[in-house]
């Protein structure tokens, strides 16, 4: 499977499945013995980076007692057949982490995971769908999976759905199979989905996800509401009045009335809103996008761009972020004037390719290898060749 035919053919569209008859593909990810290990040497707390599930007779469980998951815990309840779901392996997993930091760059949002470990002929979650583009990674032990189309409206959800009872799901699976380690299965936000293990077999797989809340409708709700108080100061036809006895005309008790006034009311609105797209505030919208994704993104992401904050324009970056989601505050570098801006502008453009300091813009080159060692130093850029001490002191005087 290659770029294009994924995301012209299933990208945002259907499940696609890749059965690859190689069960340690993906061995050098995560495994039972690597859960283990972060229980026994790492502070896990149920409900905040452990779940321990149950779903039987159509009724899903959390069982999560208070405070730390100790692996003793954990495998009794696993013994007694409950799933075990890691909430942020990338914070423990290193190989995790530079997969997910690897997909946050291409996809250019948040990039999280979950594994999912589920005893012998059992279940641990009911049928639902997610807000999220899932990918699902089998690693050990084979989980039969039944997929179902989305409902009518609920295409490309905004939000997860609750437990779905097995009656609430109707219709017929689009797929039914039975993943083996190894295996890839991905689908699309709002697909309904429920897997069960094998009665003689676990199962533990991971699930990359991606593109939460990075839909037109989130672009849109960041620039239609600036774009109307623009509107609204900038264009008088946004502030004329009403139609005298509008009230006569529109309405739900009017809704079929063939009025003129109302054929006039229902004009003007449209070419309003047809007008206010003249004021849509695009690139700050995006840019503002692009900050939630340097406060929400693992280390290390450099932004692709540069935001206007009141008087200061501002390189957010996520170099400083812990693998925990949101630990950290926004970080940011304030770039001081035009020429710093310029040069900022000339890195991403050339980005993964080296500039010369003598290239970036600027009329004074102490001052562009000053800026060049400023960012050196927050680790912003790195030197094709290492940097002694001694040319770190010259640059900085």
């Amino acid at each position: 499977m290659t770029r294009v035919p994924f995301f012209d053919s299933f990208w945002e569209k259907k499940p696609l499945l890749v059965q690859r008859e190689k069960a340690d593909y993906y061995g050098q990810l995560f495994s039972t013995a690597k859960l283990d290990s972060i229980l026994r040497n790492e502070n896990i707390q149920f409900g905040r980076n452990l779940d321990v599930t149950s779903y039987s007779e159509g009724e899903r469980e959390t069982h999560n007692p208070a405070g730390r998951a100790h692996a003793p815990v954990v495998w009794d309840y696993y013994r007694n057949g409950c799933s075990v779901r890691l909430l942020n392996p990338q914070t423990y997993c290193g190989a995790v982490w530079r997969l997910c930091a690897a997909l946050q760059e291409y996809f250019g949002c948040m990039v999280g995971a979950n594994v999912y470990l589920t005893p012998p002929g059992t279940q641990g979650f009911a049928p639902h769908y997610d807000d999220i583009e899932a990918f699902m990674l089998q690693l050990e032990g084979k989980k039969h999976w039944r997929i179902y189309a989305p409902r009518p409206g609920e295409e490309l959800a905004r939000d997860s759905s609750g437990n779905f009872r097995p009656e609430d799901v109707t219709s017929p699976p689009v797929l039914d199979v039975t993943l083996k380690a190894g295996d890839l299965l991905y689908f699309p936000r709002g697909t309904i989905h429920q897997g069960r293990s094998l009665p003689d077999e676990h199962s533990m797989h991971i699930t990359i996800s991606c593109y939460q809340h990075v839909a037109w409708a989130d672009l849109l709700e960041k620039m239609v509401p600036v774009a109307l108080q623009t509107a609204i100061t900038e264009d008088v036809e946004f502030r004329r009045g009403l139609p005298v006895g509008f009230l006569g005309h529109a309405g739900i008790v009017n809704d079929e009335s063939t009025s003129t006034q109302r054929k006039e009311l229902l004009d003007t609105a449209r070419r309003l809103v047809t007008r206010l797209a003249d004021f849509l505030p695009v690139d700050a919208a995006v840019d503002q996008m692009g900050k939630q994704f340097m406060r929400d993104a693992l280390p290390p992401c450099l932004s692709k761009g540069l935001v206007n904050e009141g008087d200061e324009l501002r390189l957010y970056h996520c170099l400083e972020n812990s693998r925990l989601y949101q630990e950290m505050p926004e970080q940011y570098l304030v770039i001081g004037d035009d020429e710093q801006a310029d040069a900022v502008s000339v890195l991403l453009e050339n980005y993964p390719r080296y500039t010369a300091i003598d290239l970036l813009p600027g009329t004074e080159p102490e001052a562009k290898v000053a800026f060049a060692a400023a960012l050196w130093e927050k680790g912003m850029v790195v030197t094709r060749a290492p940097i002694t001490e001694e040319e770190t002191d010259n640059a900085g005087s």
